[in-house]
């Protein structure tokens, strides 16, 4: 009986060992899969980040080219003096309402 249990307790502790390295090979193999999956990230990020520089540069580049461009400083001129005078407009209507909220 003694020899029987042994023997049964011998063939547990071998299935947990062979279940043990199952298990550990599996992990490195995920481990192996992330790694893979971490590197090919990195290089696509690498990649969009490049790509948002050039992008940005473009952008920058053609901003500067507008605001160089005369057209676009006379508009912004003529964008401030309308203003301007829309406020001068506001305040002459309202003295005169002023004004004429007085002689009544």
């Amino acid at each position: 009986m003694n020899q029987q249990r042994i023997t049964q307790m011998a063939g547990e502790i071998s299935e947990k060992f062979e279940k043990g390295s199952e298990i550990k090979h599996a992990i490195e193999q995920r481990v192996e899969q992330h790694k893979l999956k971490k590197e090919f990230l990195n290089k696509k990020r690498e990649y969009l980040l490049n790509n948002v520089r050039q992008i940005n540069m473009k952008f920058e580049t053609k901003k500067q080219l507008l605001y160089d461009n005369d057209t676009f400083k006379n508009l912004t001129d003529y964008e401030s003096k309308i203003c301007n005078s829309q406020a001068n407009i506001l305040s002459i209507q309202q003295y005169i309402e002023h004004k004429q909220a007085e002689t009544n």
